[in-house]
């Protein structure tokens, strides 16, 4: 009777043994789906209500030490004007993808709206996502936003040495300054035909336009291309790149 209960003891202990061995190597379950929905979004109407009641008394100015990628360590008025921003691009992400859980539009929207600079009515705002970031100037005082050209491709926020940001497309440069409607072409810097500002090589992912330049908080000294013709890398053995055809130096 004892020798039939020590074996049973040891099958038991065995089984125990091949159970965890099991368990520390067999695929990890999949999560469960989050089901919060603790986050009520305000409409689209109220948000901007709001977004026009705290930009009352703002100071037009770049924020600091933002870099473009959301970032920024905010004083306590621009997160309340950014915190409006999420909750109104909260309810448009709502108006366009009902179906989702509200903590998600809430998700959405804090991670892919950043604030860049602050006008008495227009915002400078990125609205980033997996695939893009584009540079919008929102306008407070009718909720409308207008993409600024070249933003998706390459952009330096100038602050604090001056409030603009510069823009580089493959065929023009533009900047954009405190409060204002719209971005300004940089006067001389549009291009024809096949000449670009791209040098033709892409070494990144997420990289869409690789100019050779140098800028300063008034000034850009730029190479200019042609898309046509492809010559050897002498940067990067074994790529190909355009053949430089000339260089303009600009100020803005």
């Amino acid at each position: 009777m004892n020798k039939i209960y020590i074996i049973a003891i040891v099958c038991l202990a065995v089984l125990a043994c091949v159970f965890a061995i099991w368990k520390v190597h067999s695929p990890a379950a999949a999560p469960t789906p989050s089901t919060d929905t603790t986050y009520t979004p305000v409409d689209e109407k109220t948000a901007l209500a709001q977004l026009q009641a705290d930009m009352q008394n703002v100071t037009p100015h770049f924020i600091a030490n933002n870099e473009g990628g959301g970032h920024a360590s905010f004083t306590p008025e621009e997160q309340k004007i950014r915190d409006d921003l999420v909750a109104l691009y909260a309810a448009r992400y709502a108006a366009t993808s009902p179906s989702s859980p509200a903590s998600a539009w809430l998700v959405t929207a804090q991670n892919g709206i950043w604030l860049n600079a602050i006008g008495q009515r227009y915002l400078l705002v990125t609205e980033a996502n997996v695939k893009s970031a584009i540079d919008e100037i929102f306008d407070v005082q009718t909720g409308q936003v207008m993409p600024i050209s070249g933003s998706n491709k390459l952009r330096y926020y100038l602050t604090p040495d001056r409030d603009v940001a510069l823009y580089i497309d493959s065929q023009a440069l533009y900047t954009y300054s405190l409060n204002q409607a719209t971005s300004t072409p940089v006067a001389g810097s549009q291009l024809s035909g096949t000449e670009t500002y791209h040098n033709g090589y892409i070494g990144g992912i997420g990289i869409e336009i690789n100019p050779k330049e140098t800028h300063t908080k008034n000034s850009i000294t730029i190479s200019v291309f042609d898309s046509s013709k492809s010559v050897q890398n002498s940067e990067v053995p074994g790529a190909t790149m355009y053949a430089k055809v000339g260089q303009k130096t600009l100020s803005f």
